[in-house]
């Protein structure tokens, strides 16, 4: 009982967590920019030659972009749904937008160290603690019947895509222990699972 008092005197709207989430996520994707570095005058004179060789930098800059985008999308989509939070929600949260401000400091780790193994399975390491969290959060609020709607292919469908990425962060770093260099491929299969319409009913 004690317990059960606690998680309800802890809870909040769901839409102040929104408003949070929304906050940090826009200014973790403002600073991966950061990730690329300027350059130096006095030591690059040639501007197009620097760019061009900035590419990979560019590539793991957009990759780190639009994977935080994809978490954004299935967090909101997820958040249209649940109408209650309790103190463990409310944590659970907490953790998830960690990993999200520690993104930017993950990619620059990457861009700056590309061929330091470590560097890589930090980066995927990153992005797999922040979607196995994404993914527990979504799975408690089922459990605890946070979820109000009436639409349950909606939300079969919003199961498969959030339990997609876990999966995928898992193969990426995998593939960072056995294929240096090659992980952050991995993440092109994330449209597959995502965007791909449920033939369930």
């Amino acid at each position: 009982m004690e317990k059960e008092e606690f998680r309800s005197q802890s809870s909040m709207h769901p839409h102040r967590l929104e408003a949070l989430t929304d906050g940090i996520f826009a200014f973790a994707m403002t600073l991966l920019v950061l990730s690329i570095n300027l350059p130096n005058p006095k030591e690059n004179s040639d501007v197009k030659l620097y760019v061009f060789s900035q590419l990979q930098n560019f590539w793991t800059f957009a990759l780190s972009f639009l994977l935080l985008a994809f978490f954004w999308l299935n967090y909101s989509q997820q958040y249209h749904h649940v109408k209650k939070t309790n103190s463990v929600t409310v944590l659970l949260n907490i953790f998830i937008l960690l990993f999200v401000v520690l993104m930017p400091f993950s990619t620059s780790l990457m861009n700056d160290f590309p061929s330091d193994k470590f560097a890589e399975i930090f980066f995927n390491g990153n992005f797999l603690l922040l979607s196995f969290l994404m993914f527990i959060n979504w799975r408690y609020c089922i459990k605890m019947q946070f979820i109000e709607t009436e639409n349950k292919e909606h939300i079969a469908l919003t199961t498969r895509r959030i339990s997609w990425l876990p999966v995928i962060s898992l193969l990426a770093l995998f593939v960072a222990f056995v294929f240096p260099g090659w992980s952050t491929i991995v993440y092109l299969l994330i449209p597959v699972g995502m965007f791909f319409p449920s033939k369930n009913k």
